[in-house]
């Protein structure tokens, strides 16, 4: 030890005896470890050679002495981060379960918002052992969080104010009503509850809220036709809204302007949801864009409103007042996977793998391998406004630029994720710079890629947004993979930066206003795991009579 202290001085930087000291937390008793830190007058202040401080050591092993002596006589950084992982001492003693230094660092100011190297916080760390899988189940338990400005009244709070932070709805927790599906318009939001009874709120002008006035609610309203018929489905845009029964029978409401609500006789607006007549048989689901509304069957795909190139080729007039063929999947042997629509396109998936894509009035195949795509979601896109007879400010064409259609392909099984953009007709594999995801769900809006994992945490991934010019190249990235064969396979990729979001932990859904402002979650309720534990333990646990 005397050849210790000689080498050391007040400015001593030695990695070895930061590894002594540390050796010494873990093997010594508190006494020795105070007379230990004695023979090095920087004791506590450097790290070893892995980058670890004595407080990080001192947390990992439990000690709470000596993680409280490190902090009130030794005065250590309590949100040093070392070197390997990037944790903190708050990671360290979530990670193997010592709650009483963690609560104690917490006291002395620990932060709850240092990511690490993979942008994990430390009650993340805390999440990676729960059983996630058998909480996400259709029709667990859920919770709805909402947050963002809020201007429009869509968060359904009780205030119109703005809400930075996610915050529960206490409309559905206190009624205990599991969500499954929302969507976050422009001035209203839709929920669909899984025993199919929908709610609305926001500003009601047109009948868009379909509660049998125009007024604004605040908070999600029961839509009185929900008390008489179950939803399987719900899809809605700027001005209007659609739902389709669990019998397949599709009622629409809100602004009928451009002939989207595809109703006969026509109305100038519907305050209640209304039953639209269809030539056709069973529908199994319906999705919208600000001037038209897509029906869909398992075999074929019906649209109604003003064709500006989204629903494909002309057929007659720009404007279609009751719901029309697009697309017959019946007579090219194929049936419907999912249907998405944009304000400016529409596409459709078979169970074949084949996508098909209607826009800038031509229909078009892009692929025919994504058999094993079970979800698509699309963005941006040419709308040509040149026969749009509208009297509305707000249907300017400068809302729609010139901009790239974007297609967003989740493939569930593999758990990635495909990118189409119609400047560069190749489909590309997302890759993202934080690590790689296992995506449960995703979602678009003007600039940015939503993703939920099955941990249950979401991300933002931001692109650059572009305009369509003469000459471009995209920003593609080639990257060789292994194939089966022995030569390596060419694909193309294209990398995204992902920010996590914070305070979300158990998500299940996520949706974002077009936008961007505004924001919704369903995340797992936290108590449902003891009842799902209850459930898939083995008899033997219980006592028997």
């Amino acid at each position: 030890m005397s050849f210790i202290r000689a080498e050391c001085g007040l400015k001593c930087q030695s990695k070895q005896h930061a590894s002594q000291l540390n050796a010494a937390i873990t093997k010594g008793s508190f006494e020795e470890i105070k007379a230990y830190f004695q023979t090095c007058h920087a004791a506590g202040k450097q790290s070893d050679l892995d980058g670890n401080f004595p407080l990080h050591v001192a947390a990992g092993c439990g000690k709470l002495d000596v993680v409280q002596w490190l902090l009130d006589e030794k005065h250590v950084d309590v949100n040093a981060v070392d070197r390997e992982s990037g944790w903190t001492a708050l990671h360290k003693a979530l990670f193997y379960g010592h709650l009483d230094v963690a609560r104690l660092l917490i006291q002395h100011e620990a932060s709850l918002e240092i990511q690490d190297h993979e942008g994990l916080r430390p009650f993340n760390i805390q999440r990676e052992d729960e059983l996630t899988k058998k909480l996400k189940f259709p029709g667990a338990p859920n919770n709805v969080y909402v947050w963002g400005e809020n201007h429009n009244s869509t968060l359904g709070l009780s205030t119109d104010k703005e809400c930075p932070k996610p915050t529960i709805l206490d409309t559905f927790q206190q009624q205990h009503i599991t969500i499954k599906q929302v969507i976050l318009c422009t001035y209203h939001t839709v929920f669909l509850s899984h025993c199919g009874r929908v709610y609305t709120c926001g500003h009601g002008g047109g009948g868009r809220l379909g509660l049998g006035n125009e007024k604004t609610y605040l908070t999600p309203q029961l839509v009185n036709s929900s008390k008489v018929e179950k939803y399987n489905a719900i899809a809605a845009s700027v001005n209007h809204t659609v739902m389709v029964t669990e019998r397949g029978k599709v009622h629409s409401c809100g602004s009928n302007e451009h002939f989207q609500l595809g109703q006969k006789p026509v109305p100038a607006n519907c305050l209640i949801p209304t039953l639209v007549c269809l030539k056709t048989s069973r529908v199994i689901g319906a999705c919208t864009g600000q001037y038209h509304t897509v029906v869909f069957t398992h075999d074929a795909i019906y649209a109604a409103g003003f064709n500006g190139g989204q629903l494909g080729p002309l057929k007659g007039e720009h404007y279609q007042k009751q719901f029309y063929l697009i697309l017959d999947l019946l007579k090219l042997d194929q049936t419907v996977k999912c249907v998405e629509s944009s304000d400016a396109a529409t596409v459709c998936l078979s169970k074949n793998g084949h996508v098909y894509v209607f826009h800038e009035f031509l229909s078009r195949k892009i692929t025919s391998d994504l058999n094993l795509a079970t979800r698509i979601t699309l963005i941006g896109g040419t709308l040509s406004l040149e026969h749009l007879n509208t009297s509305s400010s707000s249907s300017s064409s400068s809302l729609f630029p010139n901009s790239h259609l974007v297609i967003l392909i989740f493939c569930k099984s593999q758990k990635r994720v495909c990118i189409w953009w119609s400047n560069t007709p190749v489909i590309k594999y997302c890759r993202f710079d934080l690590c790689d995801f296992n995506v449960m769900d995703i979602c678009l809006s003007k600039c940015n890629i939503g993703i939920v994992t099955t941990k249950g945490e979401t991300y933002i991934g931001k692109w650059k947004k572009t305009q369509v010019t003469s000459k471009e190249k995209s920003p593609l990235k080639e990257t060789r993979v292994p194939s089966k064969g022995s030569s390596l396979k060419k694909i193309m990729t294209e990398h995204l930066h992902m920010k996590r979001l914070p305070y979300i932990h158990r998500a299940t859904h996520l949706a974002i206003s077009h936008d961007e402002k505004n924001f919704v979650v369903t995340q797992t309720d936290p108590f449902a795991r003891f009842l799902i534990t209850l459930l898939f333990m083995p008899q033997h646990f219980f006592f028997q009579p």
